[in-house]
C-alpha cells in the first residue's frame, strides 16, 4: 500500500516511505529473534546453574561420606592389625 505522493513532504516519494516501513518490519523481526535468542540463553544459564548446584551438592555429600568410611575402614583395619 503506498502513499500518495501529494501527502508526503517534499523530496519523498511514496517508494521511500514503501521501503522505510519495510525496515521498520525488518528491524521488528530482528528485535523479537533477539529476545527469543535471550529467552533461549537465560533458560540455558538457569539449567547450567541448576546443574552446577546439584553437582556441588553431590560432591560435597560423597566427599563427607568418603571421610566417614575411609575413617571407619581405618579404625577397623587398626583393630584387626592389634588383634581387638
Amino acid at each position: 500500500m503506498s502513499v500518495p505522493d501529494d501527502v508526503l513532504p517534499q523530496g519523498f516519494s511514496s517508494k521511500l516511505s514503501s521501503s522505510s516501513r519495510n525496515i521498520n518490519i525488518m528491524l521488528k523481526f530482528e528485535c523479537f529473534r533477539l529476545l527469543i535468542l535471550w529467552a533461549l540463553l537465560a533458560t540455558a544459564l538457569q539449567d547450567f546453574s541448576r546443574l552446577a548446584l546439584i553437582l556441588c551438592l553431590f560432591h560435597s555429600q560423597s566427599d563427607s561420606w568418603f571421610k566417614s568410611s575411609n575413617v571407619h575402614w581405618e579404625t577397623s583395619f587398626r583393630s584387626r592389625a592389634i588383634g581387638i
